[in-house]
């Protein structure tokens, strides 16, 4: 969606915002998803 704003820093702080709204409520279950791959094994993913 292109924004029709100027200000860089307002959108940096509307993104940065909206980060920690999602980091808040969903921050355990996206550091799950992002450890998991990393501290599994090569071959052991679970994907598909």
């Amino acid at each position: 969606v292109p924004s029709k704003v100027p200000y860089l820093p307002f959108n940096y702080r509307m993104a940065a915002a909206i980060f920690m709204r999602v980091v808040s409520r969903y921050g355990k279950v996206t550091l799950r998803y992002w450890m998991k791959p990393l501290t599994a094994p090569p071959g052991g993913k679970r994907w598909s």
